[in-house]
């Protein structure tokens, strides 16, 4: 029975639902539900709503009938579907001894939902317990899955991932805005994914705006995306979708690198049985007896989604103790496979493989990774696959790669150029950086000494350009590449002409006096002439600020050659222009 003064608080007061979508597959993971009606209540805001139920001495049951409601209204468009539900928890209502998980289990139960399609978000921004909230909804092992909302603008973030370990951490909007232009926040935005995914939580991008917003959070290894890009709040449940085109638009673009993912992955994976969390203990003893030579088996939910791994290890101990097996596979009081449960590091198939490999390096216990398609689980990677990627990984670089400059070689820049054309993070630079003179100053000094030239030039380039936002490659020779993204694209094209200037002036001491005073030296150019200038370094550039212009690089390449022939009769020693998406795609 509610209480009179329940009703009265939430009487008007409704949800709007946000989807919530897998960055790879489109396909929508989940749908948050947003309280609307306060401010028609007469409260200035939702927190003043909260304050007054909290005054009212009526929280526990407040959270409980607003949960309901967002569990019924939910039902109505997803009760067929594996979407989970996210529900805003209240931080004041676990000071509340009225409050009682056992209360939310028998809702769930009532209106037909599976607690592990329930998410409770709990804000960062909001002081409280952490770690006795995570009792509270974790009572005997059981619980719904855990998010920690607004991530990273609160107060105490890393002590809050320690005491509540939740399974997802939704990143604040603050670190999303802008991170395709600002590279402070995209560093800040790498480390909270690589954080997160050593701990073996899964990340949603809060407030996702933008394509170039998207595309960033994307392969930095968010897992899920969230905002006004995807779709906004609405209380007109038949607009909700199972796939939001938009979202579906972008990963079909990028389906070309997404593919070698994919790739990388499958071939390395172990398309390994999985057990449902539901089955019997007596059912998970038979799959360990039937298959001797696997020491665990990655378990999920009733739609294939992943829950973690259980391990034999940690059911020996009952099963070869007196009674042990009796207890686990009692028929009065069944032991729950949830209860021998280990969390697992999990991607989707299309993750870069270098963030799935850093993830593992951070974790260096785990014995398996959880592959999943569309949020399915569709194999694993163990110790022999996780070898076998490393492996591959460390050949195909060391392939590329070119031995004198230790830079990327011609596979990885049109895979970079490709990658950047189609992620809309823009502007975007591309510079073709080529010695000036080479052959005379070979011819003279010898071809050691021209190796240790193009040495020079590729520390320099290190030490001036190297970070997240900057590509730099050796096409061959002494030709060199250096492509950009995003605000690190002004400041390099700004910067290039001194560092032309900066280099010419280092390699002057490999000749005498009369040749630096003179700026010639003997020998014979490539055109039979004599008396040749210095060796210096001319650079052509493209900033390409406009759409998406996939299919373009032989445009670009040609185009760069083109200004290549202009820097080096220039002053300056470097020429760009402006190249957009129209003009790129011609």
């Amino acid at each position: 029975m509610i209480a009179r003064n329940v009703v009265s608080l939430t009487a008007g007061l409704h949800f709007a639902f946000q989807p919530i979508v897998g960055v790879h597959s489109g396909e929508t993971y989940g749908y948050e539900a947003l309280l609307r009606g306060t401010r028609e209540r007469g409260f200035a805001s939702i927190a003043d709503f909260f304050t007054e139920v909290s005054r009212s001495g009526d929280a526990a049951e407040v959270e409980l009938e607003l949960l309901e409601e967002a569990v019924t209204e939910f039902t109505l468009f997803a009760g067929q579907t594996s979407t989970r539900l996210f529900f805003n928890q209240n931080s004041r209502v676990f000071d509340d001894p009225a409050y009682d998980f056992d209360a939310v289990a028998a809702l769930l139960s009532r209106c037909d939902l599976p607690m592990e399609r329930l998410c409770i978000e709990i804000s960062e921004v909001d002081p409280f317990d952490f770690g006795k909230a995570a009792a509270v909804l974790r009572k005997n092992g059981h619980g719904p899955i855990l998010a920690i909302d607004d991530f990273g603008s609160g107060h105490s973030g890393l002590r809050l991932l320690a005491e509540s370990r939740p399974g997802l951490v939704k990143i604040d909007r603050y670190f999303i805005s802008g991170v395709d232009r600002e590279r402070d926040k995209k560093q800040l935005l790498t480390h909270i994914v690589a954080l997160a995914h050593a701990l073996g939580m899964m990340v949603i991008a809060e407030g996702v705006e933008t394509e170039s917003e998207f595309a960033v959070c994307r392969d930095l290894g968010c897992d899920f995306a969230q905002g006004y890009l995807i779709a906004r709040p609405t209380d007109d449940l038949t607009t909700l979708a199972n796939t939001y085109a938009k979202v579906s638009a972008m990963v079909s673009r990028d389906r070309r690198e997404t593919s070698k993912a994919s790739v990388a992955l499958r071939d390395a994976m172990e398309a390994v049985p999985s057990i449902s969390i539901d089955a019997p203990m007596a059912d998970v003893l038979k799959a360990f007896q039937n298959h001797h030579e696997r020491s665990f088996f990655p378990v999920v939910g009733p739609n294939m989604e992943t829950l973690g791994i259980v391990h034999e290890y940690k059911l020996k101990s009952l099963i070869y103790s007196p009674f042990g097996r009796q207890i686990l596979t009692s028929v009065v009081s069944p032991q729950a496979l949830r209860d021998y449960l280990t969390s697992a590091l999990s991607f989707d198939v299309m993750t870069n493989v270098d963030l799935v490999l850093g993830a593992i390096a951070q974790r260096p216990e785990v014995s398996a990774v959880l592959i999943t398609e569309n949020d399915r689980y569709v194999g694993l990677l163990d110790t022999a696959g996780i070898i076998k990627t490393m492996h591959d990984r460390l050949l195909a670089g060391a392939r590329d790669a070119n031995p004198l400059s230790k830079l990327p070689g011609n596979e990885k820049i049109a895979e970079h150029m490709l990658t950047s054309l189609e992620s809309g993070a823009l502007p975007l630079g591309f510079v073709y950086l080529d010695f000036d003179n080479f052959k005379p100053f070979n011819d003279r000094f010898g071809f050691r000494t021209g190796d240790r030239a193009i040495g020079m030039f590729a520390d320099a380039l290190r030490a001036t350009y190297g970070g997240d936002d900057v590509f730099l490659g050796h096409i061959g020779g002494d030709d060199f590449f250096v492509g950009t993204s995003g605000a690190a694209t002004i400041a390099t094209f700004k910067s290039l002409p001194s560092f032309i200037a900066r280099f010419a002036k280092t390699v002057e001491g490999f000749y005498d006096e009369t040749s630096r005073r003179s700026g010639t030296t003997t020998g014979t150019g490539r055109d039979g002439t004599t008396g040749v200038p210095l060796l210096s370094v001319s650079g052509a550039g493209l900033v390409v600020r406009g759409e998406r212009a996939a299919g373009s690089i032989d445009a670009i390449s040609q185009r760069l050659a083109h200004l290549k022939a202009r820097a080096k009769r220039s002053a300056t020693k470097f020429e760009f222009e402006v190249f957009d998406g129209a003009a790129a795609s011609s």
